[in-house]
């Protein structure tokens, strides 16, 4: 039912975490409020999703495909997506192969720690 986001402008890093049952309206809501963060250029920043919390992802194939077609993140962005459920890693893993095929680098973690050293961050 959440999804909140902070950012680390010194790290140039946005964290965003989900809990709960995460929606269409929830994941478009952060999308946009991400959107109009007048701190965020996300050509320069990285972004960590930590799903490690959601219990259930109700997305449907519109949001998913809306998700790639609108991607703010720029050219050399990384986003690291971690999620401990295997159904949530699985959607997870469909938005990753969505968006390397628009030349995206992001990438499905089921551990927090190794996202971290991915994206240079420990």
């Amino acid at each position: 039912m959440t999804l909140e986001y902070s950012i680390d402008v010194e790290k140039k890093i946005v964290l965003s975490i989900g809990s709960d049952t995460l929606t269409d309206a929830d994941v478009l809501s952060h999308r946009n409020r991400l959107a109009r963060d007048p701190l965020l250029d996300p050509t320069q920043y990285n972004h960590l999703v930590d799903l490690t919390q959601v219990e259930r992802l109700e997305l449907s194939q519109e949001t998913i495909q809306s998700i790639v077609r609108n991607n703010p993140w720029g050219k050399g962005s990384r986003r690291a997506m971690v999620a401990s459920s295997k159904v949530i890693f699985g959607i997870s893993r469909m938005i990753q192969l969505s968006l390397e095929d628009q030349g995206d680098e992001t990438h499905v973690f089921d551990n927090l720690e190794e996202a971290k050293v991915w994206l240079g961050l420990k």
